[in-house]
């Protein structure tokens, strides 16, 4: 991925968002942002117009994309979010034109796994989904700072809203009872390796906790 000179990461789905909102402006408003912005290339060369003319030009013919990302390369990222939005005379954010929907992965582990929560999301993210974690939201228990059954509630209405049930490590008395609550959606099962990696598992491999490893049939 390209970095700026600033050494700002330069992804393409964001430059076609930029290119979508670019592509519905005026030609006065392209003339506007790139002002606002700043074209320090043109302005050092002196030769302003004549490259803006240029750029306004390749936007019409479908290359929005690639002028920006010459101008992304000479301007903060932050700064362009910010004119662009200026110029449009309208609040915008990158997290805006962000709507795919995903489908959304409830992370299930024992306490003894805790460790691996955030490795556990990363994975989620890195696949695809949107994760919920429960030690993410409630860390544990919210450090016991609220009745413990306001967090269950809470867990239990967060596991009914996921598409499919992930679970990572050992099955423990709480994950087997979200197992039990997710129903007929699709449940899928992770080992945890060397404390950092993940490989997915079958049903038949999933190991238990010793309290709970009479109750192996009812996964």
């Amino acid at each position: 991925m390209a970095k700026n000179e600033f050494g700002e990461e330069i992804d393409e789905r964001r430059l076609d968002a930029y290119a979508k909102r670019v592509e519905s402006f005026t030609d006065s408003q392209i003339d506007a942002l790139w002002e606002a912005c700043g074209f320090i290339q043109a302005k050092r060369e002196k030769k302003y117009k004549a490259i803006r003319q240029a750029d306004i030009d390749r936007i019409r013919k479908g290359e929005a994309k690639d002028v920006i990302r010459n101008v992304l390369m000479e301007t903060r990222i932050a700064d362009f979010e910010k004119n662009i939005a200026k110029t449009e005379g309208n609040f915008r954010h990158h997290a805006l034109d962000l709507n795919e929907k995903t489908k959304i992965a409830f992370i299930a582990m024992s306490k003894h796994s805790f460790f691996f929560r955030r490795h556990a999301v990363k994975y989620a993210l890195e696949q695809g989904y949107a994760p919920i974690s429960q030690f993410g939201i409630f860390d544990y228990f919210v450090t016991d700072s609220v009745d413990r059954d306001l967090v269950r509630r809470a867990n239990n209405n967060l596991i009914e809203r996921a598409d499919e049930l992930w679970v990572f490590g050992p099955v423990s008395d709480g994950v087997l009872a979200e197992i039990k609550l997710f129903k007929e959606k699709p449940v899928r099962y992770f080992q945890i390796v060397d404390s950092r990696d993940v490989k997915e598992i079958t049903k038949n491999d999933v190991t238990f906790e010793d309290d709970v490893a009479r109750f192996r049939s009812e996964l």
